[in-house]
């Protein structure tokens, strides 16, 4: 099935906001709704299917189902490779600059670094590189492909969809990813995608159709789907099967509220790839959770310590950290690299600022959660303005936020996410 820019646009629900004419940062208030960063999708490893595979996927699927480890490249070794290939890339795209095909390769190579550890840096050379190519490149299509998955990484996901369907591009699994990114129906490019791993059954095709299961909510079939892909794993490079193990734990464990089955996945992903920050992070979330605070500080120092531009472990650290001297050093450096990076890339960081600021500065993260649900209106954006507007004390916001959520979000669909109907349902228990 085919979503061709003809389909008419998903009327954008109504989203509650504070009153006043301007926010904590000065601006008028814009509340109305305006790849692989998007959902994470590693470009490699495309691979066919062993004959007879079937588009339904078995349901026994576990936190062991990751391709053979014997057979990856180590972790230190893909990344080295990674920066290598980086490194070479720039050198020929400033010898051919009109050459989209260099290009592009060159920006997905960035985006993927920033994903797995954090080099924000990469985020900003990429909209550099698909500004530069517009004026000279030999191929228009494939610069307006480079720019809107460049796009899409900061959340710029309008901008990105427009002009992916100004060049027919509204049947990729980039345009789908991105209407799954701001909230859009999922059911259309679910089916779309259960059709397309029927057809061509391999790593991407069953890696795309997981991503859809699980924002329809059927959770299990997803799980599986991901174990489905990571069997039709042909390449030997760790990074795609940490990112599966990475999705599998975050559906787990932040969409179904199952944190046991989500951490297992967690920890797959950072024995695959120990250098993989938001892995680190979420399972140091659970560990702090579960009470094993000093393994949670000795792997959230570890990435302070390699220096990553990712704000969240300085954030998550400075809430556990040995003294308070260290806390409030570490606080301070997480408040001035989320301002920093929501002043370069406005939407990028939305939701992990409003997550951040909620405990120092309720009323600026309801501000930035807020603006995130203008953004996309998805479970988990719904989910931080809610956990804000309690924060902050913000009662009639609260109510209406989780009216919204537990509505349905398009006809006949309600939100899957269990964490989110839970805190909704519980703001409404004391709303009139």
């Amino acid at each position: 099935m085919s979503s061709r820019s003809s389909q008419r646009p998903t009327e954008a629900p109504r989203v509650v906001t504070p009153a006043g004419s301007c926010d904590r940062r000065g601006r008028s208030p814009s509340w109305a709704l305006a790849a692989l960063a998007l959902a994470g999708v590693v470009a490699c490893g495309e691979g066919q299917a062993p004959s007879g595979s079937q588009p339904t996927p078995s349901t026994t699927g576990g936190a062991g189902s990751t391709a053979p480890s014997q057979r990856l490249t180590s972790s230190e070794t893909a990344l080295t490779n990674l920066d290598s290939r980086i490194g070479g890339l720039r050198s020929a795209v400033a010898a051919q600059p009109s050459v989209a095909a260099l290009r592009g390769e060159l920006v997905a190579n960035l985006l993927s670094r920033s994903q797995f550890i954090g080099s924000f840096g990469d985020l900003s050379e990429s909209l550099v590189l698909a500004a530069e190519g517009r004026p000279s490149s030999s191929d228009p299509e494939r610069v307006v492909e480079i720019e809107a998955s460049a796009l899409g990484a900061v959340h710029e996901f309008t901008r990105a969809t427009d002009l992916l369907a100004s060049i027919d591009r509204t049947d990729s699994d980039a345009f789908g990813n991105l209407r799954l990114a701001r909230g859009d129906d999922p059911r259309p490019i679910e089916q779309a995608r259960r059709e397309r791993v029927g057809r061509s059954p391999s790593f991407g095709s069953w890696s795309s159709w997981a991503i859809a299961l699980a924002a329809i909510g059927d959770f299990e079939a997803a799980d599986a789907a991901y174990a489905a892909a990571l069997e039709n794993y042909r390449d030997v490079s760790p990074l795609p099967v940490a990112w599966v193990a990475f999705q599998r734990g975050v559906m787990w464990a932040e969409r179904a509220g199952d944190s046991a089955r989500g951490r297992a996945f967690y920890e797959e992903a950072t024995r695959v790839l120990p250098e993989y920050v938001v892995a680190n992070v979420h399972l140091a979330e659970i560990e702090i959770s579960e009470g094993h605070v000093d393994a949670a500080r000795s792997r959230l120092g570890r990435l302070v310590d390699a220096g990553t531009e990712d704000p969240e472990p300085y954030g998550v650290l400075a809430q556990i950290a040995a003294s308070a001297a260290d806390r409030e050093r570490l606080r301070a450096s997480t408040e001035s690299r989320y301002r920093s990076l929501i002043e370069r890339h406005p939407k990028a960081f939305l939701d992990h600022g409003a997550e951040f600021f909620v405990a120092i500065d309720p009323e600026l993260a309801l501000e930035l959660a807020l603006d995130n649900l203008a953004n996309r209106t998805e479970d988990r954006a719904y989910q931080i303005a809610l956990e804000a507007a309690v924060a902050a004390g913000a009662v009639e916001v609260g109510c209406g936020l989780a009216r919204q959520a537990t509505e349905e979000a398009h006809p006949g669909f309600l939100r899957p996410s269990v964490p989110l109907h839970e805190l909704a349902l519980g703001v409404l228990a004391d709303c009139e």
